[in-house]
Parts: structure tokens; sequence; C-alpha cells
């Protein structure tokens, strides 16, 4: 009896020594998870301004469409807490920013102007879980002929 008792108490000791473990590890591939789908986005936005032309104003300009799938809260992933894409001022760059649970806030700097559907800044993306497509759309700045690439959810 004092032998199962023993294993059961050991066992214990053992699991939750490791949990620091399992949560850092869970924390790692959730960032990694994210930086993957922003470099994505990055890739298809800078694409877009880079390699094609602007529309005639009041026409819908090429789309890229990028399909993310972002980590759900378990024992191995660690979830998106903060993800937004925020337009520099006068600039043609975006600063994104991301946070999974346990880990510390990142940016990273895409080389396009990104904006949401109103042409505002930031783009909250919120807390995304699972598949996800977005459509980037090359569009003219409402106030100038500067290009901005327009990031909308796309609908289903």
């Amino acid at each position: 009896m004092i032998r199962y008792v023993t294993a059961v108490v050991l066992a214990a000791v053992l699991v939750a020594a490791s949990m620091p473990a399992v949560e850092s590890a869970a924390t790692v591939r959730g960032e990694s998870a994210v930086e993957s789908n922003v470099a994505a986005i990055e890739s298809a936005a800078e694409t877009l301004v880079e390699q094609e032309r602007l529309p005639p104003r009041g026409l819908m300009g090429p789309q890229r469409s990028v399909e993310l799938t972002f980590p759900s809260d378990s024992l191995t992933n660690a979830p998106v807490r903060h993800l937004e894409l925020d337009r520099v001022d006068g600039e043609n760059v975006t600063v994104a920013r991301y946070r999974v649970a346990g880990g510390s806030m990142r940016t990273v700097t895409i080389d396009a102007p990104i904006v949401d559907e109103s042409m505002d800044s930031p783009v909250d993306l919120g807390r995304p879980t699972g598949t996800v497509t977005y459509v980037l759309l090359l569009q003219r700045e409402p106030t100038g002929d500067e290009p901005v690439v327009v990031l909308a959810r796309a609908s289903r």
C-alpha cells in the first residue's frame, strides 16, 4: 500500500516539476505559428505593392488570399492574445504586433502600408484561432495616389 501511495506522490511531483517546461514549449510553438502567419501576410502585401499596378480610381485592384492557421489553446500550443497591424503614419511601412499567452509582445516590420476596409489603421485581428482566410487588396489611398493594401477577412 505504501508503495502505491509513494508512486502516486512521486508521479504528481514529476508532473508538477515538468509543467513549466511544457508551458514554455507551448509559448514557443504559439509564437512560431504566429510568426509564420505574419510572414505570409508580409509576403503577400509586399508582392502586391512591388509587382502589381495600381488600379484606376474607383476600380478594384489586384488581390491575394492567404489562408492562415492560428494555434488554439491546448497543452502544447499557446493561443494568440493580441494581433494587430499598425501602419506607420506617413510611411509605406506597417508594424505587426503580436503576443501569445505566456509570451511577451513581439513586433515585425512589414514593408507595405496595410489598412482595414475603412482605410484606417491599426488593423486589429483580435485573437484568431483555427484556420482563417484573409484577402489583401491593392488600392489607392483616398487622399492621394499612394498604394495601400487593404486587409479583410474573407467571407465564407
